[in-house]
């Protein structure tokens, strides 16, 4: 579904108003017909250039208006026939090049589109629709420079071209610029303060950017100028999941289902509400009712892939992320949440090539950096290191991963057997980490300001004492005390959760110590020898 329509130029030919001054008979059909296509009445003007060819089948005015008329009932194949047969008579008006690619790129056709455009362009390098189009075509053929590059011409052209602003917008929405859309939304609500959809834009922008109180404000805007508007409360509806508003966010969703009940990504809202109160089986319903609406609903492919991976149902979880992928190829959370998923099943070179995608996708996501630093980690290569100094960099020291980083950092420096940087990491981490968040204490323990008793005392669930037996048991096997270690990674493979990343590196320590020990210990069957050798 298209944010901005396609917009159909109306062929202002002939005398202003499309009236012909003559009153001879095929004039007066021609002009009814002109009559009743402004009047709105598509199908029967139709019937009035049908006459008006009739009498006069070189009439190209009445071939491209028959054009237009079909367009707007939706017939877009007749349409395109009569634009090209008014361009036959006449290949020297723009306009009709641009209508015609109009209804290619309802069609789905956007290259050639693209091709009527560039014609129109060169016969009037003014006309600031088929900029805007062919920006337009240019986005749903995956190129977003020279899709924005058109817009900003449009806008040059004409600076009051709203729909330019929003086209432009939600390109930048695309690609992430989340400011920019919300600079572009601005421009588009200074033309006009009433359009709900803008709002709609700006919030959700608003929202991307962690501005979810001025997001709602853009939604409840919008809602009371267009009550009827369903993304408007989808939108909010999601908003609110994020702040943890569930029954409201439910209220707006189930509301929005109401206006429009085919609206997939009001399934998605509910189920990522369902996902944030633990009820996977739930969600997983409403995001399976999303896709049946809607088989391109990336966003529902995404969503119920990790409910699949949460419930380590792995093969599942590929497909449907492999199907996000599929259809938003530069989504680069898809590739890191593929790469999640190898992780979990052990399969840590895979893995590392799905977080590389991410990366050159998106060099600035930060948590590809960290979950590929534990997938180099748990394979033992170098590099780790640096992908953890890298998500220090983009994510800032107090994260909520950014202690686990340190960690990481420090223990595959000593592994490399460099320890200045790794004694540098550790100091930088206990200096600029959130001293109240866990793992923290962990650093200060390593740094010997923690005891050993202290350190299990702050550990007050599962998943910390599970962060604790891992970097004891690494740190025991780096100082030789391999028994020791053994102990602590064994506890994390019979009782942490296998998803955790404590698990995989603790396993993968546990196997190398193990395969160490049988280097070193080899244990031979003594060989029997057959009777009467």
């Amino acid at each position: 579904m298209k944010l901005v329509s396609i917009l159909i130029v109306a062929l202002v030919v002939g005398s202003a108003g499309f009236v012909r001054a003559a009153a001879d008979g095929p004039n007066d059909y021609y002009n009814e017909g002109v009559r009743l296509l402004q009047a709105g009445q598509s199908a029967e003007a139709i019937k009035y250039f049908s006459w008006a060819i009739h009498f006069n089948p070189k009439d190209w005015e009445a071939y491209g208006n028959r054009g237009l008329a079909y367009d707007k009932t939706g017939d877009l194949q007749a349409a395109i026939r009569d634009y090209s047969k008014a361009i036959e008579i006449n290949p020297n008006e723009p306009r009709f090049y641009t209508n015609r690619g109009s209804a290619y790129d309802e069609l789905g056709k956007p290259q050639q589109a693209i091709d009527d455009y560039n014609q129109a362009i060169h016969l009037n390098n003014k006309d600031e629709i088929a900029f805007l189009n062919r920006g337009i075509a240019y986005r749903d053929l995956g190129k977003p420079e020279q899709a924005i590059a058109d817009l900003t011409h449009a806008i040059e052209l004409n600076p009051s071209n709203e729909r330019a602003y929003l086209s432009r917008g939600a390109i930048f929405d695309k690609l992430g610029q989340f400011e920019s859309v919300v600079q572009d939304c601005n421009a588009a609500l200074l033309i006009d303060p009433t359009d709900s959809f803008a709002l709609v834009e700006r919030g959700w922008a608003r929202e991307n950017l962690g501005q979810t109180r001025q997001a709602i404000q853009d939604f409840n805007r919008a809602i009371q100028l267009d009550p009827k508007n369903p993304r408007a409360y989808v939108t909010r509806g999601w908003s609110l999941i994020n702040l943890g508003e569930f029954d409201r966010a439910t209220q707006d969703l189930n509301y929005a289902l109401k206006l429009e009940p085919r609206f997939a990504i009001a399934y998605v809202g509910l189920g990522n509400a369902e996902r944030a109160k633990k009820n996977l089986k739930l969600a997983l319903d409403y995001y399976s009712k999303a896709i049946e609406l809607d088989k391109r609903n990336q966003l529902a492919y995404k969503a119920r892939g990790m409910i699949y991976f949460e419930r380590a149902e792995y093969d599942a979880a590929i497909r449907d992320l492999t199907t996000a992928v599929d259809l938003a190829p530069r989504d680069a959370q898809s590739f890191d949440n593929i790469g999640k998923v190898y992780y979990a099943k052990g399969d840590f070179q895979t893995a590392i090539a799905e977080y590389t995608k991410a990366i050159e996708i998106d060099p600035s996501l930060a948590s590809a950096y960290a979950d590929r630093s534990l997938a180099i980690f748990c394979q033992g290569r170098r590099g780790a290191s640096g992908d953890a100094r890298a998500y220090l960099k983009l994510a800032g020291w107090t994260s909520d991963r950014s202690a686990d980083m340190v960690l990481i950092g420090y223990f595959r420096s000593l592994k490399n057997n460099q320890p200045e940087e790794a004694q540098s990491l550790l100091m930088e981490g206990l200096q600029k980490c959130d001293k109240a968040a866990w793992p923290y204490p962990i650093l200060a323990y390593l740094h010997r300001d923690l005891a050993i008793q202290d350190l299990y005392k702050q550990a007050d669930d599962n998943a910390k004492v599970a962060k604790v037996h891992a970097y004891l048991g690494i740190q025991l096997a780096l100082n030789g005390r391999r028994d020791e270690a053994i102990e602590h990674l064994r506890w994390i493979k019979d009782h942490a959760n296998h998803q955790s990343q404590e698990y995989a590196i603790s396993l993968t320590e546990l196997r190398r110590i193990e395969n160490d020990e049988a280097r070193i210990n080899p244990s031979f069957d003594t060989p029997r020898i057959a009777n009467g050798s």
